[in-house]
This record gives structure tokens, C-alpha cells and sequence, in this order.
């Protein structure tokens, strides 16, 4: 399998016809849309709910996207998932209202929750993150919000920017108008709510505070599995 997935890598027109029939089989319903563009991607019993003039949907290639769900409500909308060593599973994205946009980088891994953008605004995540099950990230409150005496709403959708190399852990929430710097960890079950404050260092709670500053993180345990605790 190793070796297949080697030759795989190196051969991109070889690449792209066994994403094809993979796709084909396990996904058909991703080539009824003109507006989904996923050359060299693998999907796997994915949902896609399209409404509205020149939405799109961008899968890179080599990504690996199982039992997803996207939607998108509006002109204008679209969704962007990145390549390269990108896996996706039983994950929902959303954009919903006119030029909402959800931009994810390559290299992303997601194992389950929902990352919804609204009102056009957008949610931007860089390269190389991990987002581990229950994951809750969305630029807006659903609903409205409004001042009695005034009557406005005092509730307007912010876009979510999110750094390359960032891992949140199981149950985050990330709620509209947070900023995550890069190389930062957000702890289990902690929600960011607005701009954090440095890159390299682990927030944790409700609201995410600073933990530690001056780290850094890798996927691979067992590559650290002979070092010695603090």
C-alpha cells in the first residue's frame, strides 16, 4: 500500500484517474455539480447542498474527505479545502448568505464538528492545522440580536482568521471575529472568543486564556515517546 501510494504521489495524472474512480464509486453524486471542483481528491459519501448563482466547492488533490456534509445558501459562496496530506471525516461546512466563504489550507486533518460562515464574512485556517472530534467554529450567532430602545441588531457576523500549524483539541469552539495566531494549541473544551494574544503558545478555558507561552507541536508522539516529562 506503501508503495502504491509512493508511485501514487509522483504521478499526478496516474493520481488524479484513481481519485476519479474512487470518487466515482463512493461519491457519484460530487460530478452531478459543474460547481464542484475536487480533481485528484478523495471523496467518500459526502452530502453537497448548493443553492444559489456561482456558488463553488474547491477539494485539493490528494485530500481524503469522508462523510462530509457542505452546504451552501447565497450568491457567491464558496468552500476551499486544501491538498496535499489533507483527511477530513464526518465534518459539516457551511456558507450561508451572499459571499460567505469557509478557506482552509493544505495539509488540514479534521476528525468531526461543524465550521459555518455567514452573513459574507468568512472563516480562513492555514496550512497544517488539526482539528481533532466536536470541533464548533462559526463567524456568526444564527440568530438576532437586537437593542430594545433602538431596535438594531447589535450582533453582525466577524470573520474568523485562523493561523497555519494550529491544533485545537476535542470540543473547541471558535466564535465570530476570533483571531488565532500561528503554531498555537487551544485545549479541550475551551472556547476563543476574540484576537489572541502570541503565536507559539497554548490557550485553555472558557474564555481561552494564555496557558504557556514558547512551545510548539507535532502530530507524531512516538517520535517524542524516549523524552522525559517536565
Amino acid at each position: 500500500m506503501d508503495s502504491l501510494r509512493s508511485f501514487l504521489k509522483t504521478h499526478p495524472s496516474a493520481m488524479d484517474a484513481a481519485a476519479f474512480l474512487y470518487t466515482l464509486v463512493f461519491s457519484p453524486n460530487v460530478f452531478f455539480h459543474r460547481r464542484i471542483h475536487s480533481r485528484g481528491a478523495f471523496i467518500r459519501r459526502c452530502r453537497f447542498d448548493l443553492s444559489g448563482p456561482d456558488v463553488s466547492i474547491c477539494v485539493g488533490r490528494m485530500a481524503r474527505v469522508t462523510g462530509c456534509r457542505f452546504s451552501i445558501q447565497g450568491a457567491n459562496g464558496s468552500i476551499q479545502i486544501g491538498g496535499g496530506n489533507t483527511i477530513v471525516s464526518h465534518s459539516t461546512f457551511c456558507a450561508h448568505d451572499d459571499g460567505s466563504a469557509i478557506r482552509i489550507g493544505r495539509d488540514f486533518t479534521m476528525e468531526g464538528g461543524e465550521i459555518a460562515a455567514t452573513e459574507g464574512e468568512e472563516i480562513i485556517v492555514g496550512d497544517d492545522c488539526m482539528f481533532s472530534y466536536d470541533i464548533d467554529i462559526r463567524n456568526g450567532d444564527s440568530h438576532v440580536v437586537l437593542d430594545r430602545e433602538t431596535g438594531r441588531r447589535t450582533n453582525r457576523a466577524r470573520t474568523i482568521s485562523i493561523g497555519r500549524h494550529v491544533w485545537l483539541a476535542g470540543h473547541a469552539v471558535v466564535l465570530k471575529g476570533s483571531v488565532i495566531p500561528d503554531d498555537c494549541i487551544i485545549g479541550n473544551r475551551s472556547s476563543v472568543i476574540g484576537k489572541l494574544p502570541s503565536s507559539h503558545s497554548i490557550y485553555a478555558g472558557i474564555p481561552a486564556r494564555l496557558v504557556r507561552g514558547g512551545v510548539t507541536w507535532d502530530r507524531f508522539r512516538l517520535h517524542y515517546q524516549h523524552d522525559g516529562d517536565e
